[in-house]
């Protein structure tokens, strides 16, 4: 068994990558309309579900899929299990 060729990958590291990195998974992002919350969800395959309270964002657009609940995080309850949490929100200054 030799080195495989250049942009060759052995079937079993292929199946692993596959399975664990392009697989859809469920995702909850805190924080998603904002600029890199949105940019990231563009990114993802898989069950996205977002939660913000939309006072930054001025302009946001979701693929149909997404889920979005309004409201601050420390104040919604969602329901689901989720592989992955993108904690994304904050003020953007102390004072707010």
């Amino acid at each position: 068994m030799g080195k495989p060729s250049e942009g060759e990958l052995k079937p079993s590291l292929e199946a692993f990558i596959v399975a664990r990195f392009l697989k859809p998974m469920n995702y909850l992002v805190t924080g998603g309309a904002g600029f890199l919350g949105s940019h990231l969800i563009g990114a993802l395959h898989g069950d996205i579900t977002v939660v913000d309270d939309l006072s930054i964002a001025k302009y946001y657009s979701f693929p149909p899929s997404v889920k979005l609940v309004k409201g601050r995080i420390e104040e919604v309850e969602v329901q689901g299990k989720f592989d992955y949490v993108v904690h994304l929100a904050a003020r953007p200054s102390p004072e707010d």
